[in-house]
């Protein structure tokens, strides 16, 4: 009697576990840790590849505004060489 109360009243770990369970839990978790880990590798190189390009950022948006600058200069070039060209 004392037995079937010791069993109905709660679990507990004996030793029927396989070990054939322990070691695919055991393998399991190695394979999370390896999993989580190239994640993290995954994110750091993320994290270093957004921080470069937004420098390439800023640098492309100064050419930008050198190239637009070099355009309005080349424009006003031209039309005084229109006017010279008419004129002459």
């Amino acid at each position: 009697m004392a037995m079937q109360e010791q069993t109905l009243s709660g679990w507990r770990l004996g030793k029927e576990i396989p070990v054939g369970l322990m070691f695919t839990v055991i393998l399991q978790f190695i394979g999370f840790v390896w999993w989580a880990a190239s994640v993290n590798e995954r994110v750091t190189a993320l994290e270093r590849y957004a921080s470069q390009s937004s420098a390439m950022v800023e640098r492309v948006t100064r050419v930008e505004t050198l190239v637009e600058s070099v355009e309005k200069r080349l424009e006003n070039i031209e039309r005084k060489l229109d006017r010279i060209a008419d004129k002459g």
